[in-house]
């Protein structure tokens, strides 16, 4: 009787941890989907912070935990995660085309740091992470693109 109560446990509990396991991988797509909107409307809407966004969703960034964000001579760093060259690539350009969208001369430099970034902050619109846009602090700052 032990044996075959040990084996129902060894049994029952590999399956709870087989669907745990199923469940959190069919979570996360849809889980990347949203952040990958968030990111889209912080870049149509002119957050630069749609980079950190995209960070987190590649793994890069982890919420919730300190980070340094930089852009220099068209090189993108994140904390001391080392990007492969096709990432950087990747990143680098897209930063790059925001800036020109958003009339920033493409050798601009920018650094952000911060404590943490969490996942509500991402996705509630009205978090310091959706705005003030770049345009917007030009306008605070008075200055303008030329």
């Amino acid at each position: 009787m032990y044996i075959l109560m040990k084996k129902l446990f060894l049994t029952l509990s590999v399956s709870i941890l087989f669907t745990q396991i199923t469940s959190a991988q069919q979570w996360r797509p849809s889980y990347k989907d949203s952040l990958q909107k968030a990111s889209d409307g912080m870049y149509d809407k002119g957050s630069a912070y749609f980079i950190i966004v995209d960070a987190f969703k590649d793994g890069i960034l982890k919420p919730g935990t300190p980070f340094e964000f930089s852009y220099e001579d068209s090189i993108v760093r994140f904390s001391d995660a080392k990007l492969s060259e096709k990432m950087q690539q990747e990143y680098a350009a897209k930063f790059r085309a925001f800036l020109i969208e958003q009339y920033e001369p493409a050798n601009i430099k920018a650094s952000w740091r911060s404590d943490s970034v969490s996942t509500m902050q991402i996705f509630d619109t009205n978090s310091r992470l959706w705005g003030p846009t770049m345009k917007e602090n030009r306008e605070l700052m008075g200055t303008h693109a030329k």
